[in-house]
C-alpha cells in the first residue's frame, strides 16, 4: 500500500520537513506521567528513510500492551517501565537512522542549539 502511494507521488510535490523530537544521540528522558505516555512519532524523531520508526511504534505498542495485560489493566509504574525500556531501543534506532540520513541527505542537527520538541 505504501509502495503504491510512493509510485504515484510526483517528486515536485514532495517536501522535506525538519522536525526534531529527539536528538541523534538518543531519545531524551522526560518526566513520567503515570496515565499518559507517548509512542511513535510523538516520542522520537522521524528519519526521512528506512521506516524503522514506524516499527518502533508498533514494537512499543506491543510492549505496553503486554505490560498492561500482565497487570490486568492499568498499574502504577507501567508507563514508566514502558518508557525506560523503549528509550533504549528507540535511541539505538534513531541514532542509526540519523547516521544514514546524514550520509545520504547531508542532514545535520546541532544538539547544542536545536531544541527537542
Amino acid at each position: 500500500m505504501i509502495q503504491a502511494a510512493l509510485d504515484k507521488m510526483h517528486v515536485d510535490d514532495a517536501a522535506f520537513w525538519k522536525i526534531t523530537c529527539s536528538w541523534p544521540s538518543g531519545m531524551p528522558a522526560r518526566q513520567n506521567e503515570p496515565r499518559v505516555t507517548m509512542m511513535g512519532d510523538s516520542a522520537h524523531s522521524m528519519a526521512p528513510a528506512g521506516g524503522l520508526e514506524s516499527n518502533t511504534a508498533v514494537q512499543g505498542s506491543a510492549f505496553l500492551g503486554t505490560l498492561l495485560g500482565e497487570a490486568g489493566g492499568f498499574q502504577l509504574g507501567a508507563t514508566e517501565a514502558y518508557e525506560k525500556e523503549t528509550r533504549v531501543y528507540v535511541s539505538e534506532t534513531v541514532h542509526m537512522r540519523y547516521t544514514a540520513a546524514k550520509g545520504t541527505f547531508g542532514i545535520g542537527v546541532d544538539e547544542e542549539s536545536t531544541p527537542a520538541v
